[in-house]
């Protein structure tokens, strides 16, 4: 071990600063599994002469990865641990970190088991061993299997602070490890059996236990739950750098958070982040960049005329800009019942914005404009005004970077 940690070390005095030919991308198998053809197909599009190649690892491979030179941008389901920012820094290097999306932890069972639900109080007592037959939380009669991801993906670390709240806690001696497809495929077919993974996998062939929030409100795992924050087992994906983006990676990151590669994120059932920060900010900062500053305006359903509420939020939009260089990103939006009026809707709801802007002086060469249809509902249609809020336009303040 010390010798391949020896060897991490020099390699990466060697190789960073070299430019390489494509940019790699090293980490989530989550994340890598639902996300990256699509991804590189998008970005081939629109970058032809640049490459991608992804290696799906795991997030603590990420790092690694990255101290070694071996990577240009590190995807990881966790966040940087005390450790190996303090590896970083012995190194010389300076990591960048950004929300890139948001995801959420699945808890499975096997579809004969009838658990209603858990508390977070329950899942942690199942996952310390604590409750061996799941009779004792109104489940079968039946010994209860843990399953979890391995110690090299995030997503164990994630579930162990969201739910056992110490990230260096022991699952039981009994507790199989898988990746998360073999977590699915096993309790599909074993009636005791328990496991998490993200909600953006393939879950149908298992039942997927509704979580008890604080206020004793019961959510499932979806895109509404998820960006609200109020589903318990939520978190956020990162991107890792180091140092300043330049050249091909550069471009890489504008598409990924400025672009289609939103986009993709949000067709694949990955949840936007409320307020992202911009280009990131330094690993292990005590003081956060600013915030993105971001304005919504509302809709009436299947219209695209500005109210005005709106224009009075689009006023304030303009005034704000008319003090900086900065882009705006105008992003349309659709409520799920309004597809019928097609995906256009989206986009012209996003182009009045645009327009009332351009009547008040912003140069539409600022602007990026960009119809989404339904594919980032920011409330589940569940809710009670889930409908409404998701007809809407997000105006997005992006400083240059």
């Amino acid at each position: 071990m010390r010798f391949v940690l020896a060897a991490t070390i020099l390699s990466a005095f060697a190789a960073h600063g070299i430019a390489s030919e494509s940019v790699r991308i090293q980490g989530s198998v989550d994340v890598f599994d639902h996300v990256s053809a699509a991804l590189t197909a998008r970005f081939s599009a629109r970058y032809g002469d640049v490459s991608l190649a992804w290696d799906a690892a795991g997030s603590g491979a990420a790092f690694t990865a990255l101290f070694a030179g071996e990577a240009d941008l590190g995807v990881s389901t966790r966040t940087i641990t005390a450790r190996e920012l303090e590896l970083a820094r012995r190194l010389g290097l300076e990591l960048e970190e950004t929300a890139l999306a948001l995801d959420g932890l699945a808890v499975i069972v096997h579809p004969d088991n009838h658990v209603s639900r858990l508390t977070m109080k329950q899942l942690e007592t199942l996952y310390l061993g604590r409750i061996v037959r799941w009779l004792g939380v109104g489940g079968i009669d039946e010994t209860v299997n843990l399953l979890s991801s391995p110690d090299a993906g995030g997503t164990q670390r994630v579930f162990k602070e969201l739910v056992l709240g110490d990230p260096g806690e022991s699952f039981p001696l009994s507790t199989v490890y898988l990746w998360a497809d073999d977590i699915v495929d096993r309790v599909a077919v074993d009636r005791g059996a328990v496991g998490f993974v993200s909600m953006n996998r393939d879950l149908s062939g298992v039942r997927t236990v509704p979580i008890v929030g604080p206020s004793g409100q019961v959510f499932r795992p979806d895109i509404g739950s998820v960006a609200s924050g109020a589903y318990p087992l939520c978190y956020a994906i990162w991107l890792y750098r180091v140092g300043e983006a330049t050249g091909e990676l550069r471009h890489f990151l504008r598409f990924l958070l400025l672009h289609d590669g939103q986009r993709v994120l949000a067709e694949a059932g990955f949840a936007p982040v409320p307020g992202f920060h911009g280009f990131g900010r330094r690993a292990g900062a005590s003081v956060d960049v600013p915030d993105v500053v971001m304005r919504r305006v509302d809709f009436g359903f299947r219209g695209s005329r500005l109210s005005p509420a709106a224009r009075a939020i689009v006023q304030e939009v303009a005034n704000l800009l008319a003090t900086t260089s900065d882009g705006v990103w105008i992003r349309g939006h659709e409520g799920p019942t309004e597809n019928a009026a097609g995906a256009e809707l989206s986009l012209a709801r996003a182009q009045s914005v645009a327009d009332f802007l351009e009547r008040l002086g912003t140069d539409p060469s600022r602007m990026v404009v960009d119809g989404w249809g339904t594919a980032a509902p920011v409330s589940s249609s569940r809710a009670a005004d889930g409908l409404r809020v998701n007809r809407r336009v997000d105006i997005w303040i992006l400083p240059e970077p």
